[in-house]
């Protein structure tokens, strides 16, 4: 059997994976890591680790026979493991955080290519008019936030964003870039379907992260109630400018 099969069943994850964290056994993988371990005897003893984890008895026996062959790969495997064992997780969890976040990033990007697509075009044309264009100085004029709905969470700029206060308003341009990186994210992970999780790991931990702070900042964006004062200030600003100009 080829090497690149038999380490096919590297990460599967069976009854023997060591549910309960072993923080001494953690310690010992990190230990083996940063040293060299240049001796057959010593990549022996990563073979043993990695066998605890994957129990793949098979791979196991060709790297203690050809310990120097399978040292690179030993490292390799056993760095993805600890590098979820150092965030306490097990081979189980990171499945589930994987039926957690793929769904998830699919909603985000699904609602992003529906506004893409124009779903939304009616909306936007009821509610997208340039504020620039509808507002007058006086505020009295000016769109509420009760009228407008902004509390709700909702998809698209809010008609109100030249309102905001600046740290609210910037929220709209990094989810617009974080956006892009959910979906690059999700590809990478899409053509790793047939990849074992210990395999997937960093990148649905990766895809997690992007995935909360997108959803807070954009819950930020959409539930801020524009006040008496930020239309005072924008109403201000637009006196100011008009003055300036004659």
């Amino acid at each position: 059997m080829a090497l690149a099969s038999c380490l096919s069943r590297l990460c599967l994850f069976s009854p023997y994976y060591i549910l309960n964290m072993d923080h001494q056994f953690t310690r010992q993988m990190q230990e083996w890591l940063n040293s060299k371990h240049e001796s057959d005897a010593e990549i022996i003893k990563g073979a043993d680790m990695l066998f605890r984890l994957n129990r793949n008895r098979f791979y196991h026996v060709r790297a203690t026979r050809q310990p120097q062959a399978y040292r690179t790969n030993i490292e390799y495997e056993l760095n993805k493991f600890l590098k979820i064992r150092l965030d306490n997780m097990t081979i189980e969890e990171v499945r589930k955080m994987n039926d957690i976040v793929i769904p998830e990033a699919q909603a985000i990007i699904a609602e992003g290519e529906a506004e893409n697509n124009g779903e939304n075009q009616g909306k936007s044309e009821k509610n997208g008019d340039s504020i620039e264009e509808n507002a007058s100085t006086d505020d009295t004029e000016l769109p509420s936030s009760d009228s407008d709905g902004v509390a709700v969470v909702r998809k698209g700029k809010r008609k109100d964003h030249d309102f905001l206060p600046k740290e609210v308003a910037d929220l709209w341009d990094i989810n617009a870039k974080r956006y892009k990186e959910i979906k690059s994210t999700f590809e990478t992970l899409k053509a790793m379907e047939d990849k074992e999780p210990c395999d997937r790991y960093e990148h649905l931990k990766i895809l997690s992260d992007l995935d909360k702070k997108y959803r807070a900042d954009m819950l930020t964006y959409d539930s801020y109630q524009v006040t008496r004062a930020d239309r005072d200030r924008v109403a201000k600003a637009r006196l100011a400018e008009n003055a300036s100009q004659g």
